[in-house]
Order: structure tokens, then C-alpha cells, then sequence
């Protein structure tokens, strides 16, 4: 079996599954600041919103090649300008990426696992810096952008819906009409026929109960496979008729040769 190729997007889904709304609050991409001061940005954050998850910042950074893990490891700079604000930092790897002795002290790490992520190596619960006026800037900006942005995909979509709404709308109400227009036609060529039926038979079709209509066309029907019968019958008579007056007249013709015969003795 060939072996999955991750791309930075699969994980990115997984991660976001892993922290859903109410339970947290969670941005993808999100910058150290903004205009001139954003330097940096991490993969994603979430934010516990419930006691019960615990009220703690978390942030995580997504590796799917050695190379980049590598680069990582080399300039951990970029990532401490956010783990200083985090109580958890994780790494979010496909596997086979990440070895565990190659991690920082307190890293902890997810990878893929069936449909969802699991814990590889638990990340250390740490103490974190309160982060200034322009890291809350970059995060929360961050945020009004996201949620622009899905308010665009739900006007898009409410768009959409109501232009296939009023699409099938007009296409029911044409299919409607041919059908209407369609069976219109085939009720006025049935009345045409039972009109014409009623003018020759004599009696007219609505003043009699259907089933004696169809006792009357049955017994016709038997009446006419009756007169074929009949009719054949009749001819094997004939037929037979025919042959017995020829062996009459044989004999005839025989008995008057007998007769001839004893005149003559």
C-alpha cells in the first residue's frame, strides 16, 4: 500500500477539528503584529474558552518535509516570539518527520492518527509572558479577517442558494406546464375517441357503469373468436361433405358396372 503524501493543508484541517468552536477559539496564521511590525507569523493558535478545557493559549506549527523540520530546529527564534505567549507549544507532523530526541525541552507533538491527531509527546504547561499591545493587535486582527472572510463565503452561498432557488423555481414551472399542456392534449384526442365511439355504438359511455362497458367488450371479443371457430368448423363440413358425395358417386359408378356385368351372364 503506498504510503499517504501530507500536505500542510490536511493537517491544518485535523488541528482545526481537534480544537472546535465554543469549546476554543481558534485562528490559523497568525501574524506577531501588524503593518511594520509583523515579522513573523505561527501556523495557528487556540484559545481555551471553557474551564473545563482549560483557559490557556496554545500555538502550533505544521511541518510536512525533514527539510523544514530541520529549519526549524536551526532558527528557533521564530518560533519562541510565540511560545513566549503560550502555555503549550506543539509541532503538528506527519509522520516520520519529527524524532522525538531531536525536540526542545518542552515541545510537544501531534501526528495523524486514523481520522484525527494524537499525542506523540506531551507539550509542558508553562507559565507564558503577557504579550503586548501589538502581538493582541496581530491576533485579533487576525480574527476580524477570518470572520470577514466566512461572511463573504455565507453571502456567496446565501447568493447562490437563492439563484438555484429561483433557477429550479422557473424550471419546475416549465416542466409543470409541458406536462399540463402534454396530458391537455391526451384528454382532448380520449374525448375525441369516446365521442366518435358513442356516435357509432349508439349509447353514450357516461350513462353506463364501466364494468358493464367492459362485460359488453369482453363478450364481444369472445363473440368474435367464437365466429372464428365457427367459421373453421364449418369449412372442415364442407370439406368432409365434399368427400363423402365423391364416394357415393363411386359407388354409384361401381354398382352400375355390376349390373351391366350380370346382364350379360
Amino acid at each position: 500500500m503506498a504510503k499517504k503524501k501530507w500536505h500542510t493543508a490536511d493537517l491544518y484541517k485535523l488541528l482545526e477539528a481537534k480544537y472546535p468552536h465554543p469549546q476554543y477559539a481558534f485562528i490559523g496564521e497568525v501574524p506577531n503584529g501588524t503593518s511594520y511590525n509583523k515579522t513573523r507569523s505561527a501556523d495557528a493558535l487556540a484559545m481555551g474558552c471553557w474551564q473545563s478545557v482549560g483557559i490557556h493559549l496554545s500555538g502550533f506549527e505544521i511541518k510536512i518535509s525533514r527539510s523544514d523540520w530541520r529549519k526549524e530546529l536551526n532558527d528557533l527564534s521564530k518560533a519562541l516570539a510565540f511560545q513566549q505567549h503560550c502555555h503549550r507549544w506543539w509541532i503538528v507532523a506527519a509522520p516520520g518527520i519529527v524524532k522525538l530526541e531531536e525536540m526542545p525541552a518542552e515541545w510537544g507533538l501531534l501526528e495523524p492518527h486514523g481520522s484525527g491527531l494524537r499525542v506523540k509527546r506531551a507539550a509542558s504547561l508553562r507559565e507564558p509572558e503577557c504579550p503586548d499591545f501589538g502581538f493582541i493587535a496581530g491576533m485579533l486582527r487576525r480574527t476580524c479577517e477570518v470572520n470577514e472572510s466566512k461572511s463573504e463565503i455565507k453571502k456567496a452561498h446565501d447568493q447562490g442558494y437563492r439563484s438555484g432557488h429561483m433557477a429550479g423555481k422557473a424550471s419546475g414551472e416549465l416542466s409543470l406546464s409541458y406536462s399540463r399542456d402534454r396530458y391537455k392534449s391526451k384528454s382532448e384526442s380520449l374525448e375525441e375517441d369516446v365521442k366518435r365511439f358513442e356516435e357509432q355504438s349508439g349509447f353514450s359511455i357516461t350513462d353506463w357503469d364501466g364494468r358493464n362497458v367492459g362485460k359488453i367488450v369482453k363478450l364481444l371479443q369472445g363473440l368474435n373468436k367464437r365466429h372464428i371457430s365457427l367459421s373453421g368448423e364449418l369449412e372442415q363440413i364442407i370439406n368432409t361433405a365434399g368427400k363423402v358425395v365423391e364416394v357415393v358417386n363411386e359407388m354409384k359408378s361401381n354398382i352400375g358396372l355390376l349390373e351391366v356385368e350380370q346382364e350379360s351372364n
